[in-house]
């Protein structure tokens, strides 16, 4: 499926709950073999203490640890008995490669083996896991996982970038992006307004990285060449009030779950938005804090996903339940928002609109 089908097709339909179910198995199988290759079997029953001295683990990674575990026993690739982990009893797979169809989920798997190779290394602390993943000869791991031609990632895009364009009107407005990265969120949302024949003042890059924003806004000129673009240095958690530079439209694409305080984040950038301006924030979700999403293995290793819950048994990292971000939202005191939940069996995301 191509982007520009994306964009006005059904997007959390069948083939992506499907795929999403199959990349979620797929990383119980890489688990199953880094855990075996560090001589951590479950035939005869093994403990967590066990687990955590065959692999060295240090203080700071035993969470990561005890994800993966229960992470096993929520794909039924092992079960718990009074503390001891055993393999389950019968082959068990969820899904098979030959019923996937050809969208193109690479990237998931291509990052999931590249954290596998050295997941053992990172969480005995002999590697940092920043310098491994984000190291020069890594950039193009990174934007081809972040691009829309990564399935499973573009949709989140797709759905943002549909809903705020729909809402552009009038003239001479001003758009914010958050978190902006490699441009794919942009891409998405520039497409959108060219196929709604919707034009706007100027479109401001945001990201944490200055570099990588001044990258990609030479990038989004040579591509869409009649808008005029600015890129700034942004970090959420210390947005400054600027009466001077105010905004329209805010578009954020799973960026706020990254700040420390989301309410006050939130409540920093209403304060940067034009009246009668629009914020549209798209985030990856679970449906219940019992519920571990593959996304955890790869993002809960960096900065920025730090642990959710209290959780012994279900340790989350990052992502929100609906319910948590409803509860951000009335926290903020802002009185006209609406949140959506994807369609489907499985909630996989929330979509955001405030309006001032």
């Amino acid at each position: 499926m191509n982007s520009k089908n994306l964009l006005t097709s059904k997007l959390f339909d069948e083939t992506y709950h499907h795929t999403f179910n199959y990349i979620s198995d797929y990383l119980a199988e890489v688990i199953l073999k880094v855990l075996k290759d560090q001589s951590i079997v479950f035939d005869t029953g093994i403990t967590m203490n066990e687990i955590f001295t065959k692999l060295t683990c240090t203080e700071e990674y035993k969470e990561n640890v005890r994800w993966v575990i229960h992470y096993l026993i929520q794909q039924k690739k092992i079960n718990e008995i009074d503390g001891v982990f055993f393999k389950e009893n019968f082959t068990y797979k969820l899904y098979d490669e030959s019923q996937l169809t050809t969208e193109n989920i690479q990237p998931s798997m291509d990052v999931i083996r590249k954290i596998g190779e050295n997941w053992p290394s990172i969480i005995s602390g002999e590697k940092n896991p920043l310098k491994l993943l984000f190291g020069a000869n890594e950039t193009i791991l990174w934007e081809k996982y972040f691009s829309n031609q990564h399935y499973l990632y573009s949709i989140h895009n797709y759905w943002a970038a549909n809903k705020l364009a729909g809402l552009v009107s009038g003239k001479n407005k001003k758009i914010l992006e958050l978190g902006a990265g490699y441009g794919s969120g942009s891409e998405a949302l520039l497409d959108a307004l060219t196929s709604q024949h919707k034009e706007i003042e100027s479109y401001t890059l945001s990201d944490i990285s200055p570099l990588l924003v001044r990258k990609l806004k030479k990038n989004l000129e040579l591509k869409y060449d009649t808008t005029r673009f600015e890129a700034i240095g942004l970090n959420i958690d210390q947005i400054k009030q600027n009466e001077e530079v105010k905004f329209d439209y805010i578009y954020a694409v799973n960026v706020i779950h990254c700040a420390k305080d989301p309410v006050q984040t939130i409540s920093n950038l209403i304060q940067k938005m034009n009246k009668g301006g629009t914020m549209v924030i798209s985030e990856c979700t679970r449906g219940h804090y019992q519920e571990l999403l593959h996304q955890e293995f790869i993002f809960s290793l960096l900065p920025g996903f730090e642990k959710i819950n209290n959780e012994r048994d279900y340790p989350n990292f990052g992502f929100l339940t609906p319910r948590a971000w409803i509860d951000i939202l009335h926290e903020t005191g802002v009185n006209d928002w609406c949140l959506e939940i994807n369609p489907g069996p499985k909630c996989l995301g929330a979509l955001m609109t405030i309006r001032i």
